[in-house]
């Protein structure tokens, strides 16, 4: 015996995948900038128009080393590339845009009529992250951008995280001070700057900050590490309203 759920039940259901939908949409059809390259003015029109269509920001290179001087210039996360284009192939951009040194991963997808499985290979050993026939139905092209989208949005996703992750683990959440990871990465550094600028000849040995000349008296770099840890510990007791104290002086 089959159970049909209610009439409302199924309004209920239906009004919150209506609600949830475009937030998942417009999740999914985030900006993704697609640097189109391909020496012939038609191809580019066509695939510009049908990327739009797509909801993709579009710009397009008709050479490698156009194409380079955008990448060089503005943040993209696909590259549709032909292969076969004068002066610079798409595999020598492909190469060319592995080995560059861009903020982001950027996905490249080869748009080519070469389509023996060596072709394939070569494109993909190249550096292409896909490979796509001319000639393939427009639905193809698109869900294979589409993979690109999804694959550089969880890379920005994991870029953002992880440099938010590195400033929480150089600050104090609490006050905002400096925590003891930056403070052992560093204060050596620092005041062999400071000594540096005031010419006195400065050297680190076994945790220790010497000066040879005498004008400075040896700093244990981790007895500075356990009073800065002390200090730290103190600020967030007296935020949380358990104690008062006279503040450490370093």
């Amino acid at each position: 015996m089959s159970i049909e759920p209610s009439a409302a039940l199924r309004e209920k259901s239906g009004a919150e995948l209506s609600d949830a939908n475009p937030e998942r949409q417009l999740e999914a059809k985030r900006a993704c900038r697609v640097l189109v390259v391909d020496d012939d003015d038609l191809a580019r029109a066509w695939l510009a128009a049908q990327l739009e269509g797509a909801q993709f920001e579009v710009e397009v290179a008709g050479s490698g080393q156009e194409a380079l001087r955008l990448l060089a210039a503005g943040d993209f996360h696909i590259v549709l590339t032909d292969w076969q284009m004068p002066d610079m192939d798409g595999i020598k951009l492909c190469r060319l845009i592995r080995l560059g040194d861009v903020a982001g991963y950027v996905y490249v997808l080869m748009f080519t009529n070469r389509e023996t499985e060596q072709d394939v290979l070569t494109g993909l050993g190249a550096g292409a992250d896909d490979y796509i026939v001319k000639g393939a139905a427009v639905e193809e092209l698109v869900a294979r951008l589409e993979i690109g989208r999804r694959i550089t949005r969880m890379e920005c996703s994991l870029r953002t995280q992880n440099r938010e992750n590195q400033l929480m683990s150089l600050t104090d959440a609490p006050t905002g001070a400096h925590s003891l990871e930056y403070l052992t990465q560093h204060l050596p550094s620092e005041i062999v700057r400071y000594a540096t600028r005031a010419e006195v000849e400065a050297t680190i040995v076994n945790g220790r900050v010497l000066y040879a000349n005498g004008a400075f008296a040896s700093i244990d770099i981790e007895r500075l590490r356990d009073d800065a840890m002390a200090g730290a510990a103190h600020v967030r007791e007296v935020l949380a309203g358990r104690r008062y104290r006279e503040l450490p002086r370093f």
